[in-house]
């Protein structure tokens, strides 16, 4: 029980410092927008403590998470960002379009948080795949994480 409470009280203390950032922002759109996004995370917080009996009901269910825990942020974080935003919208259409957003990317930390993601992601799959029995399909299972790792485009 005091480890939920210490886990409750983090959580508090997270959302209250992105409210402080998201006030001295200033910008009152993005403000907005950002709170929709905090908003969803929690949302999806509380569904991910949820599961459905029904297949179709599971799957259905996975991805209002998914949507309200990742897409959202994506998809909102790009409309706080006008200039991307339009980018996208235009299918990176103009000449300079794919090279700016590439430097907007490079000047983020987005790549790498999703290369630590994907280490994360990868070294939990194979310490799951490795309580298998050994077989050439646990082995193939096993390499393939460690290519999604390894491979350059």
């Amino acid at each position: 029980m005091k480890r939920e409470s210490e886990a409750v009280l983090a959580g508090d203390l997270i959302l209250s410092a992105a409210s402080i950032a998201l006030a001295r922002i200033g910008n009152t759109t993005v403000i907005s927008i950002l709170t929709q996004v905090i908003e969803d995370l929690v949302r999806g917080e509380f569904l991910q403590l949820g599961s459905k009996e029904n297949e179709n009901e599971r799957f259905a269910h996975y991805l209002e998470k998914t949507f309200k825990k990742t897409a959202s942020l994506i998809a909102n974080s790009c409309k706080a960002f006008p200039e991307m935003n339009a980018m996208i919208m235009r299918r990176f259409s103009l000449p300079g379009d794919v090279d700016r957003a590439r430097q907007y990317v490079l000047q983020s930390d987005g790549v790498q948080q999703t290369t630590y993601l994907a280490q994360r992601y990868c070294h939990e799959a194979v310490r799951e795949i490795s309580k298998l029995r050994p077989s050439p399909e646990r082995d193939a299972l096993i390499q393939l994480s460690e290519i999604v790792l390894t491979r350059d485009k």
